[in-house]
């Protein structure tokens, strides 16, 4: 077998989430000869997706020792490595929401790093950019660079930072849209906001609402779209569905600080894979993702919890397509999570006994999984 069939047997285990096989594969690979550059994203999504960062960030080491090879481009230069303490960065964020919002976390130890942090983004990221005090200019993407010293992706940041397991920010929340925590009182039922439809660019990852139907079943719960896109309609057919719910004040779509509004007045958040699950985790609200077969490196492997975000809770499908099983099982959590409410507040409900009576949906919900010590709960 060639080092490049090797190679591919390793990529049809890592398609199949065999990622010991798929590994051991891309080891026998190299040894017999493969051209290191070859293959460094498969090998570098094996590493991320069992939680060895340090070896996925060699690869990325790879990958940069390539792209050196262009040097500077319109006097800009992408960061190389060196230190940039005394520099002026510009921060690019020019790929999907959700990795703007997980990524952002870092912008405050970037901007400690250096000596000033400009980023550039779509218009529809200005107010998740805002919101970060640290950052000392924005920029539209279509605008050409500003004089600066250094280029960097906010999709980097991880790997700039040499991110380990250990050394994720965990704190939560990080962001602030001038929004105070509300203060419901007392009540007989929840706000629970859904969201089932992720961008276009990979359908695999939504799911119909047909498939939370289930929810109908409870009592004392109502149910906010927090969806963007053409699916939002979606919700006008299953009004048996939402029609206990205010609708959020004015249109959701493009607009992330609307969004982030709409999730705080949220007690639970039911999203898949989407914007939505980032924003929430980054708010610290108690948040349930569904999540396709063939999940991304951040989700990792087998976990029901994000080192990401201490607030979420993963539900996998077990097999590809099948979402009727994880949506089942979000749909039981909601259950739980309604009926211990009981009218109390939300806090009551976290820190009662009886979320610690070897129910396993309670030890689920039990306090110190949804707020554990990374997070800033108010009062």
């Amino acid at each position: 077998m060639t080092p490049l069939d090797l190679h591919r047997r390793g990529c049809w285990f890592l398609h199949q989430r065999n990622i010991a096989e798929a590994l051991r594969c891309f080891e026998e690979a190299l040894n017999a000869g493969l051209d290191p550059s070859v293959g460094i994203g498969e090998r570098w999504n094996a590493w991320m997706l069992v939680g060895d960062f340090e070896r996925a960030w060699q690869e990325t080491d790879r990958l940069e020792s390539v792209r050196r090879t262009v040097g500077h481009v319109d006097g800009q230069l992408h960061w190389d490595g060196r230190d940039f303490s005394d520099k002026t960065v510009l921060l690019n964020c020019d790929h999907g929401l959700g990795d703007a919002v997980q990524f952002l976390r870092y912008a405050p130890r970037l901007r400690s790093s250096c000596r000033r942090v400009i980023a550039k983004a779509r218009p529809v990221l200005w107010p998740l950019l805002d919101a970060f005090k640290c950052i000392d200019d924005v920029l539209p993407d279509s605008v050409g660079d500003p004089i600066c010293d250094v280029t960097m992706e906010c999709s980097e940041l991880p790997y700039v930072f040499r991110t380990t397991m250990d050394t994720i920010p965990r704190e939560v929340p990080y962001l602030d849209f001038g929004y105070p925590a509300s203060s419901r009182g007392y009540r007989r039922q929840i706000t629970v906001g859904l969201c089932w439809a992720a961008g276009p660019w990979n359908p695999l990852r939504s799911i119909p609402v047909s498939a939370l139907l289930g929810l109908r079943e409870v009592k004392n719960a109502s149910f906010l779209s927090l969806q963007w896109g053409q699916e939002a309609t979606d919700a006008k057919r299953y009004p048996e569905l939402f029609n206990r719910a205010a609708a959020p004040p004015g249109s959701l779509e493009g607009d992330i600080r609307a969004t982030a509004l709409a999730i705080l007045d949220c007690d639970l958040i039911l999203t898949v894979d989407t914007m939505v699950a980032h924003l929430a985790g980054a708010l610290a609200k108690p948040v349930l993702v569904l999540l396709h077969f063939d999940s991304d490196w951040r989700w990792m492997l087998d976990r029901t919890d994000s080192p990401w975000y201490p607030t979420m809770k993963l539900f996998r499908q077990i097999a590809r397509g099948d979402w009727v099983a994880p949506a089942h099982r979000a749909v039981e959590c909601v259950k739980t999570f309604a009926a211990n409410l009981g009218g109390a507040s939300l806090g009551d409900v976290l820190s009662h006994p009886s979320w610690n009576d070897g129910s396993p949906w309670k030890r689920a919900l039990r306090p110190d999984a949804w707020y554990p010590s990374e997070c800033k709960r108010a009062g």
